[in-house]
């Protein structure tokens, strides 16, 4: 709920500095912790300037015309007209609510439960259409792969693996994601090793939740595509609907060639 109240507000906001004077959207800029600046002249065509920093944290997407090396850098700041320098303040603001929303402490206040059972309710037609969709999908007898990985998450490994400190929908969407093709979890938290708060009774403690071994034993999938692009998780278009929907397409096509031979 937290995400996609971000999500809304921030996107009202980002229509709101797109439509605002050039100096004035600057500083509105710096307010939410995004570092820009105005140009005096127009550099290349470009009224405005993020700071590389900045715009790598914030870039909404790491593909296409928002990857770094398609920009136009220079001596640490990457040049953007208007309407881009409001959708990096967007992506900017979804991440100060979401900071600010975790940072309240709920430990005084109960859940109805009500909700809890709208919330299992969900969980358990949600599961369902899961096993549908790898009983469909998902090849039989194929090993783990890591090349098949959908880019998603790819990008969250590589993030744990340079020693970042991922946000929780990252670690729950990599966990089980991971869960879900078949790695046990030792081998999930040998992943998880690399992150530089890794807690192992914590994370194991975490993982085990995740795969059904504690709490109401239930095994949780991941995100769909649509909740990943809200999370902020997806990094390109992959043209499906879910994370293990690409994983288990990707591991046919693998497959093909090998029984392609044997025939």
């Amino acid at each position: 709920m937290t995400r996609r109240f971000a999500v809304l507000f921030s996107k009202r906001v980002g229509e709101l500095l797109s439509d605002e004077e050039t100096g004035k959207l600057v500083y509105l800029l710096s307010e939410i912790g995004l570092k820009a600046r105005l140009l005096q002249n127009r550099v290349h065509g470009y009224p405005l300037a993020v700071h590389v920093l900045s715009y790598v944290e914030n870039a909404p997407e790491r593909a296409g015309a928002w990857k770094l090396v398609h920009r136009l850098v220079e001596y640490g700041w990457v040049y953007v007209n208007k309407m881009e320098a409001a959708r990096l303040g967007e992506e900017a603001l979804k991440k100060v609510i979401e900071k600010r929303v975790e940072e309240i402490k709920l430990d005084d206040f109960s859940i109805p439960d009500s909700l809890y059972a709208i919330i299992e309710s969900l969980s358990s037609e949600w599961g369902s259409h899961i096993k549908q969709l790898r009983e469909r999908w998902a090849p039989v007898g194929l090993e783990t792969s890591e090349d098949a990985f959908p880019p998603c998450i790819k990008a969250i490994i590589e993030d744990i693996k340079a020693g970042k400190n991922i946000p929780h929908s990252a670690r729950f969407a990599l966990a089980s994601f991971l869960l879900n093709i078949g790695m046990n979890v030792d081998e999930v938290l040998e992943i998880f090793k690399a992150a530089p708060d890794f807690n192992e009774r914590i994370a194991r403690y975490q993982v085990e939740h995740i795969a059904g071994i504690r709490g109401s034993g239930k095994k949780y999938s991941p995100y769909k595509c649509d909740n990943m692009k809200t999370l902020g998780l997806c990094v390109t278009e992959c043209r499906v609907k879910h994370p293990l929907q690409y994983y288990w397409i990707a591991l046919r096509r693998k497959a093909k060639p090998i029984n392609d031979s044997r025939d």
